[in-house]
């Protein structure tokens, strides 16, 4: 039999091609349960897994890119024309060794030839008894076991962007790599028969659907399932336990009090450059670039620039991940990512120690009022040529004045990706907190962000940041663009 290493596992465990392997299992940490591959030769395709199939694939059609009406004859063909010859595509039932009840079923699919991409599809709970961490420990074990056994060396998931299972396979350990537009396919009757990324001719309507690509990092294999899960458990639910701790909560805004009082943000770094931000900030902003992967950072703000060599720092570290990952030599002064910085005011010495930078190749700066037509048109030309962009908004902090930049710039955020609106701590803070300032409480960041998400629910608020932060100048500020 033709074909890489890992095809020919693939169809032997599917009965497909010698040898056959019936009593192969791949067993869970826990004992109790095992994944079993399901069998596609003509001869032994299950009746009951056809059924679970049909049924599963009706209930959660909205999860699918294709919309049918699945029926056990066309199951049995997709299995036997489908899954059978299709070296690259797998499926298992996750079953219980006491048992032998169905739990689930998850498979792998869409791999290339040399076993450098695949992708985990058809991830499904079918017992209503829950077991938790089940479907988790399952997926992860199937991860570990095709890079073990079958050499395959990435491992991919898309899913659509509305779908809760995105913060499920996020809980699995994937990261979210982009986020794509997707556009109709209707028969001659208009009928929605699929979405798909591609545009050729005759697909004429954007869906307002969009679909999620995560990737599973390598470099975490060595532990999971065991070690990483438990520790992504552990930290889950003590971040949980934040909320419920009073006292903890009204410590933390009392010490964000006396941090403004002596202008604690003033006395930290970046390179070389003030970036006046707490170092849990700077923490949290780091998290969010490195989920992104934004190509363009615009910010609002410069001051001495701190912040936007901090993202531009950021931006050079992906850069010299993508040549590792690639294999590629880079030149450290050219880079297809940019931050670019927009100021009402730069102050003459200020631009020349930004420019004197070694991060400088990455920035550009803008002068003048943000929310001017001429400098919110500028920025959208220069926005227009970037793919993933992520927004932060740190400049005057009244209520009219965010709430234009937000009008302005929120729009250019991609989707998957985040607007941040610092300061919205402002609204808690004691009333005469700043008397030479406009903005306080009922005049702010926030109150500017509470107005703009009346109109605007292509945006959320991404409460998991500030739950586990506890001290952050940006509360209800992460703003995660979901389409």
């Amino acid at each position: 039999m033709r074909g890489s290493a890992y095809q020919k596992i693939f169809q032997s465990l599917k009965g497909i091609a010698p040898p056959y392997f019936d009593e192969f299992k791949i067993e869970l940490d826990d004992s109790k349960f095992f994944l079993f591959p399901i069998n596609c030769s003509k001869q032994y395709i299950d009746k009951e897994v056809i059924e679970l199939l049909t049924q599963e694939r009706n209930k959660n059609i909205n999860s699918f890119l294709t919309y049918f009406n699945a029926t056990p004859e066309r199951t049995r063909s997709w299995l036997k024309n489908v899954v059978g010859p299709d070296s690259s595509r797998i499926l298992f039932l996750l079953k219980n060794h006491e048992t032998n009840k169905i739990y689930g079923y998850l498979g792998l699919a869409f791999g290339n030839d040399t076993g450098t991409y695949i992708e985990a599809d058809a991830i499904v709970r079918t017992s209503k008894v829950i077991v938790n961490g089940l479907m988790k420990l399952a997926l992860v074990s199937l991860i570990q076991w095709a890079r073990r056994e079958a050499k395959i060396k990435n491992v991919w998931v898309r899913v659509l962007s509305d779908n809760p299972a995105v913060h499920f396979y996020k809980k699995c350990g994937f990261v979210e790599q982009k986020v794509v537009n997707l556009y109709e396919v209707r028969d001659e009757k208009n009928q929605l028969i699929a979405l798909t990324e591609n545009t050729e001719s005759g697909i004429k309507k954007t869906s307002d659907r969009s679909l999620t690509y995560l990737r599973f990092p390598e470099n975490v294999m060595d532990t999971l399932p065991k070690a990483a899960l438990d520790f992504e458990k552990e930290k889950q639910e003590s971040i949980a336990k934040y909320c419920l701790d009073s006292d903890w909560q009204e410590m933390s805004r009392k010490w964000l009090c006396k941090a403004f009082v002596h202008r604690y943000m003033y006395n930290f770094e970046w390179m070389g450059r003030p970036i006046i931000q707490t170092p849990i900030d700077m923490v949290a902003m780091q998290e969010l670039i490195w989920q992104v992967k934004p190509d363009l950072i615009i910010e609002t703000g410069i001051a001495h620039g701190g912040s936007l060599i901090f993202s531009a720092s950021i931006l050079a570290l992906l850069d010299l991940w993508d040549a590792t990952e690639s294999g590629t030599s880079i030149n450290p002064k050219e880079s297809k990512r940019k931050v670019l910085g927009i100021d009402i005011d730069i102050r003459a010495h200020n631009r020349a120690a930004i420019e004197a930078h070694p991060m400088a190749s990455r920035i550009q700066m803008v002068q003048g009022d943000s929310t001017a037509p001429e400098v919110i048109d500028q920025v959208r030309n220069i926005a227009k040529d970037y793919e993933r962009i992520l927004v932060c908004l740190d400049s005057n902090h009244t209520h009219e004045h965010v709430l234009a930049e937000l009008q302005a710039y929120a729009p250019l955020t991609s989707a998957g990706s985040y607007c941040v609106v610092f300061d919205t701590i402002l609204e808690d803070m004691p009333t005469d907190m700043f008397p030479d300032r406009p903005w306080g409480p009922g005049n702010n960041p926030k109150t500017a962000v509470w107005e703009y998400l009346k109109n605007h629910p292509e945006f959320e608020i991404d409460n998991s940041i500030q739950d586990k932060l506890l001290i952050t100048v940006a509360p209800d500020g992460f703003l995660k663009k979901t389409k």
